[in-house]
């Protein structure tokens, strides 16, 4: 009985969540959690059941125990870990923790950055569960959650330049090609090279930009992204784009009803390629 959550998933599947078994019916020290259907906003959902009883908060389109942590013996209460799915795609997946215990069920909010991935899973030094998850946002490396066996709490990582040397020509533009448009922003060579001629606030929203594109492709001698902020319905647009023989970058900005936006070093010019953008072809 002395097996926690971190053991069980780095004995199970060390990566990520989207990989861990589905369980329910899944047996606790006081009582068996079952899925049971319910309704929520006027359509057919499903929640997690303690013997029967519903547990408070634990409700979603799709509801799954993904792992149950017994805890030490004398411990008050067991771990299980809970993924809630809408069905949608603004945001795949949230996570819950509830605490069985003698007298029930008790669940935490809905905690997740949206992401289906658990990864680093680990047991602190005050015995609470701790994981992180791959962040959405392209200012934010992951997020860190920790379970007290009440709450969750959080710490977000900003990614970092740290160390860093700014990403050159040749080889260091072409291996974007075929990747999404986001890409390049997780690698801090890169966020260096386009620090060239954007903030730093300008280069994460440059990645919200293009967070809906297709693949990068080569075109005129340069490597370029391009794509819509999806939150802003397609109003908001950008495209990147990276010289294959030196390395110089540009970038574009492009919002309805408004004059677009080109960024580029003082001694370049904007490739015929980021004008035409700019003129809307």
């Amino acid at each position: 009985m002395k097996t926690c959550l971190a053991a069980l998933l780095l004995t199970a599947l060390p990566a990520y969540a989207d990989e861990l078994p589905y369980l329910a019916p899944a047996e606790t020290r006081y009582g068996t959690l079952t899925i049971g259907t319910t309704t929520l906003e006027g359509g057919e959902a499903q929640q997690v059941l303690l013997d029967g009883v519903p547990v408070a908060g634990v409700v979603d389109r799709f509801v799954d125990v993904r792992a149950v942590a017994p805890r030490p013996d004398g411990d008050a209460g067991d771990w299980v870990l809970v993924s809630m799915a809408n069905g949608g795609n603004g945001c795949p997946m949230m996570w819950a923790f509830v605490n069985v215990t003698p007298a029930g069920a008790t669940a935490t909010a809905p905690f997740g950055t949206c992401s289906e991935g658990v990864t680093n899973p680990r047991t602190t030094e005050e015995g609470f569960l701790a994981f992180d998850m791959p962040s959405f946002l392209p200012e934010e490396e992951f997020v860190t959650y920790t379970y007290d066996g009440n709450a969750v709490s959080e710490i977000v990582v900003k990614r970092s330049n740290d160390g860093a040397v700014a990403a050159g020509a040749g080889d260091d533009v072409t291996r974007w090609i075929g990747q999404h448009p986001t890409a390049p922003f997780a690698d801090a060579g890169e966020r260096l090279r386009f620090a060239a001629i954007m903030s730093d606030e300008q280069i994460y929203e440059l990645a919200e930009r293009v967070g809906v594109g297709d693949v990068v492709v080569e075109r005129d001698g340069y490597v370029v992204g391009q794509g819509f902020d999806p939150k802003a319905g397609g109003d908001i647009t950008g495209m990147w784009g990276i010289r294959i023989s030196d390395g110089m970058p540009f970038a574009v900005f492009r919002d309805t009803g408004l004059a677009p936006l080109g960024f580029v070093t003082d001694e370049d010019a904007l490739p015929q390629i980021a004008e035409d953008y700019m003129n809307g072809n």
